[in-house]
């Protein structure tokens, strides 16, 4: 009489055996591997390739958790610096009934020069909203030769709420959205201008032929 041997879970269990051993300490102690431990790691690593290129070329101040951008554009001639209000992915204009905004230029040593952006509207902009914002010619301090010249952060007033970003230059493919920690965040909440911001205090300026840089 013969018997067969079932010698596949022989093996299984040996190469288990060499996993749990290879895993542990010196001492031959196995370590545990926490859920909370991997679902951090994988939430770090979705953040880094967390990135959205700007439409217009130019680079992408995060507003908010995820809900808006702003994007800076230079033009050298002729001298205009543009900002253009963005959705959660960068995708979508979006139009605020507000007169103007500043971006605060910074120096080395930490002083501030306000560069008063006016509202400018663009096509496909509602009546009484601007998603764009320009300053011009002398308005725009003669240190600004191009876009990396230009370093601080925006005030912009949206949805009622007085909100403020950093730009920092990225010269990889898109923009790594950073998180200010407001709210909690969670994969697909962001705001891509769904809905238009609540009036501000100030109307927006009558619409005014302008060249849109795309």
């Amino acid at each position: 009489m013969f018997f067969r041997v079932q010698t596949l879970p022989v093996y299984c269990l040996a190469l288990l055996t060499t996993v749990l051993i290879g895993c542990g300490d010196p001492a031959g102690d196995v370590e545990e591997v926490q859920t909370t431990d991997v679902a951090a790691a994988n939430a770090e690593a979705a953040a880094s390739e967390h990135k959205h290129t700007a439409p217009h070329g130019g680079h992408l101040i995060p507003i908010g958790d995820h809900e808006y951008n702003i994007e800076m554009v230079f033009s050298a001639e002729p001298r205009e610096l543009h900002a253009y209000v963005l959705g959660g992915h960068a995708e979508k204009a979006i139009g605020l009934e507000l007169e103007s905004f500043d971006f605060d230029q910074e120096d080395d040593e930490g002083n501030e020069v306000e560069i008063e952006l006016m509202a400018n509207p663009q096509e496909g902009d509602e009546d009484g909203t601007a998603s764009r914002f320009t300053a011009k010619g002398d308005a725009i301090p003669a240190n600004i030769k191009s876009l990396e010249d230009l370093h601080g952060h925006v005030h912009i007033e949206i949805e009622g709420k007085q909100r403020s970003g950093d730009l920092d230059h990225d010269h990889e493919e898109g923009s790594d959205h950073k998180e200010d920690g407001n709210k909690g965040h969670q994969e697909g909440e962001h705001k891509d201008g769904d809905k238009d911001a609540a009036p501000a205090e100030k109307a927006a300026a009558p619409k005014e032929s302008a060249t849109d840089e795309k």
